[in-house]
């Protein structure tokens, strides 16, 4: 219901919000959902019920519901909804009884989808489909061939628990069948579609083919509204149809999510040349990365989503924000310093093409700024700082540029907005000089300081600079004043930034020693608030011998610090990490 709200309210960028908070690398949704420590939405047991409130409560469930009306279509949707609600009221219920009055609606209405076997999959095991499309254009026959093979249960070695046999959830279904889900698909052709309709994937592979075409259409639009909780690759689809889908696409999940495989190939080839490089270097060769190396491809998706008329503000922002992850090359995916090169070098191109209309962009923004709770403003304070963004990318390489980055940080600070004002300093403090930045600090420590929530914005900022002096930052706030311990919100911002922080985190010696007493000193008061620390573990394995030891030697000396009768789900849960590391 509080979706539907906010849909009415705000319009498709709020579903949009929900995609990117999925994709989030390392500790969101569909990374936690694969990582090591992935739960079902209904676990077999677990030590503390603290350990339920997941990703997989809040995002994995919710939207195992959503999946449900769209195979059920609105109406019997809320007929089964009404039923549950009838039968049930004033009484406790199970999950299994919501999914049998959804299938009873079902039967009444003559349809024979099987609710139960589609939520086993969903609700008792842990991961989620990666689906592969091919998609093939037949002139001849004026019709497009879909193809669809998932992948991802094959894997999975869960079995029964022992306290549930024989019970509701019993009813023969197999850990290793293949997801039931729904996709939503169209065909698009100059920006509109021309076909639509829904698929239901049951098996493994299979496929369907789009009839009565005038021609060869742009693209398929995929599983439209991330419309089941998973992944998927277009393997048919080239750079410039990801590029043309991701400025045309009605669809502004697909539009995020088709700009979202292109920039993860820029990555990945920036990655791979980056590689190269530096091997290079290693034989007295010179290596650096240059934005003439970055596609056009790349380059026009950006700026034609960033200079869009018809979208709003707030949605060109979310798109086009880059993450330090390629999520699509798990081969790929741990080698976070020079993702992170890659990832700076992207938006150094995207502004050096249009550096003049990004400024004017920001400057026109600005000069609108006013108090009042205006909703046009909310989204155009996102998109004026993903401008902001690309232009200290550019600063931190070129100091000619820095001034101009800075001069507009500090106009966001003095902003009515708190958003406004976080973007600004964040960016601020980043591109300032230590002994300067530090005595910024405090000053902001003293200005924000006298307010509950200022003062959790401000640790949240403070714990977010990406600086060689990262830890030792973190460390001195951790003994300031404006900081507690036992405030969960103070400990999850340190904690989730400096988890986000991967290169950092569990890549360099102090960074490692950060994270070990992080998990300690937080764990021994919250241990929620310490779990996303693990998360920062999940490409553990990818790693050679000697960095994988460290690791290992980290987790083993924060579980050495731990009591395994306290905190006991922190223990454990550490324990689990390690186990599946031999």
């Amino acid at each position: 219901m509080e979706r539907l709200r906010s849909l009415q309210l705000f319009g498709e960028v709020v579903r949009l919000k929900a995609v990117a908070r999925a994709f989030i690398p390392g500790t969101g949704p569909l990374a936690t959902d694969g990582g090591p420590r992935a739960m079902p939405v209904e676990p077999e047991g677990f030590n503390i019920t603290n350990e339920l409130i997941t990703g997989m409560t809040y995002f994995k469930a919710p939207e195992f519901v959503r999946m449900t009306q769209l195979l059920m279509g609105d109406d019997l949707f809320w007929k089964g909804l009404h039923l549950y609600h009838e039968r049930y009221k004033n009484a406790n219920a199970t999950s299994i009884q919501w999914i049998e009055s959804m299938e009873e609606t079902v039967k009444s209405s003559g349809g024979t989808l099987s609710l139960k076997k589609m939520a086993f999959g969903w609700l008792k095991r842990c991961g989620h489909p990666h689906v592969e499309v091919k998609v093939n254009y037949d002139p001849e026959q004026n019709s497009l061939s879909v193809d669809i093979s998932q992948s991802g249960f094959e894997s999975i070695t869960q079995t029964l628990d022992q306290e549930e046999k024989g019970g509701p959830w019993d009813f023969g279904a197999d850990f290793k069948d293949p997801w039931i889900f729904p996709v939503t698909w169209g065909v698009v052709t100059d920006g509109k579609y021309v076909k639509e309709g829904l698929y239901t994937v049951t098996k493994a592979q299979e496929s369907f083919t789009v009839k009565g075409l005038d021609r060869k259409p742009d693209f398929l639009s995929f599983a439209r509204g991330f419309s089941y909780f998973g992944t998927y690759t277009v393997t048919t689809a080239s750079n410039s149809d990801l590029a043309l889908q991701a400025m045309s696409d009605p669809d502004l999940s697909n539009r995020f999510l088709a700009y979202r495989s292109l920039a993860d190939q820029e990555k990945a080839r920036l990655v791979e040349l980056l590689t190269k490089q530096q091997a290079g270097q290693q034989a007295g060769q010179e290596t650096k990365l240059t934005t003439d190396l970055v596609s056009k491809d790349y380059i026009s998706a950006h700026t034609g989503i960033l200079f869009d008329p018809n979208l709003a503000g707030q949605s060109k922002a979310l798109i086009c924000m880059e993450t330090e992850s390629i999520d699509s090359r798990p081969a790929l995916a741990h080698q976070y310093w020079t993702i992170s090169k890659a990832k700076n070098i992207m938006y150094q191109a995207v502004f050096e093409s249009n550096q003049k209309k990004i400024v004017d962009l920001f400057d026109s923004i600005e000069s609108k700024n006013k108090p009042g709770p205006h909703k046009l403003q909310i989204h155009d304070r996102a998109l004026k700082g993903h401008c902001l963004r690309l232009m200290v990318a550019k600063a931190k390489e070129d100091s000619s540029e820095k001034e101009m980055a800075i001069s507009r940080s500090k106009s966001l600070i003095s902003s009515a907005f708190m958003t406004d004002r976080i973007r600004g300093l964040s960016n601020y403090l980043l591109l300032e000089e230590p002994t300067t930045r530090d005595n910024e600090i405090e000053r902001f420590k003293k200005e924000w300081g006298v307010h509950m929530d200022a003062t959790e914005e401000l640790i949240g900022v403070l714990s977010s600079i990406d600086s060689k002096d990262a830890p030792a930052l973190i460390r001195s706030l951790l003994k300031d004043s404006i900081f507690d311990i036992n405030l969960a919100g103070h400990a999850r911002r340190v904690v989730r930034n400096w988890a986000h922080n991967r290169k950092r985190c569990v890549l360099t010696d102090d960074g490692l020693k950060l994270t070990e007493d992080l998990l300690v000193t937080i764990g021994k008061v919250n241990q929620m608030s310490a779990y996303a620390l693990l998360d920062s573990f999940g490409d553990i394995k990818k790693f050679n011998n000697d960095q994988k030891q460290k690791m290992i030697d980290c987790l083993k000396a924060a579980r050495g610090r731990l009591d395994a009768k306290k905190e006991t789900s922190l223990y454990n849960q550490i324990g689990r990490l390690l186990t599946s590391c031999e």
